[in-house]
């Protein structure tokens, strides 16, 4: 590696440390020179991040250009316009699928049970998620598991495992949808719900609720007294093999 490829090495490592120390600290220049990072791995990206924002206005202008305008950029092609488009078709998607779960901090059923009908709203294939608590009951993070359907819970234990290593909650509530429109719980579900109460107790997780949503309603194992049944009737035996 010569003196420039070392230098231009270096920057890029300054810049990744920069931002793993704070990232609301960087201007959008920066931002937008760090992504290009993996869309140009070998070129000073830094002009190139200065020219977009100069065309675009904003990062925000940036994420929102279609592609044929982007690629016009001096030091844009094809690959990049696209790579740049991508994650603005992301961010679009992740804002407009996530919003309904933001406004839930302490969770309550009756308070955020249209956050969670709102979340599943416009999902023609059956989802579930887990939503992940502290101690305290605050939310850590939600997690997202099948698309097929609750029944097939077995398939994501290593994933489930992996983010609950990852958050480190107390408690857990899942939620998954109905699209045939029925709120009420199936076998399958109550099976379901039983399974996964063991995956949580298998981690020190406690399970306190199950959803249920469809587009205007909403079911609590819980508050149905359901929950408490269902962890009485199965333990983890009945799963695991255990003696």
């Amino acid at each position: 590696m010569n003196t420039k490829e070392n230098l231009h090495s270096g920057h890029r490592d300054r810049m990744t440390e920069k931002f793993m120390l704070n990232p609301s600290y960087m201007h959008e220049h920066e931002i937008l020179e760090m992504l290009l990072y993996y869309a140009i791995p070998r070129v000073d990206t830094n002009p190139i991040a200065h020219r977009l924002l100069r065309v675009f206005g904003s990062l925000n202008g940036v994420f929102k250009a279609p592609p044929e305008r982007l690629s016009a950029v001096e030091g844009v092609g094809n690959k990049t316009a696209c790579f740049i488009s991508l994650i603005g078709e992301v961010s679009r998607r992740t804002c407009v699928h996530e919003d309904a779960l933001s406004n839930i901090d302490t969770f309550s059923f009756y308070k955020n049970k249209d956050d969670l009908i709102n979340y599943f709203h416009n999902l023609k294939e059956e989802r579930f998620i887990i939503l992940m608590f502290n101690d305290k009951f605050k939310l850590l993070s939600h997690a997202q598991f099948s698309d097929d359907n609750i029944s097939s819970v077995t398939a994501d234990v290593p994933e489930i495992a992996f983010a609950f290593a990852i958050h480190k909650p107390k408690f857990a509530i899942v939620a998954h949808n109905h699209p045939s429109g029925n709120v009420m719980p199936s076998s399958a579900d109550d099976f379901a719900t039983a399974k996964l109460n063991a995956i949580c107790s298998l981690h020190g997780v406690s399970l306190v609720d199950h959803i249920i949503c469809t587009k205007n309603d909403a079911y609590s194992y819980h508050y149905d007294n359901k929950l408490d049944k269902l962890k009485k009737e199965y333990d983890l035996s009945k799963f695991f093999g255990k003696k």
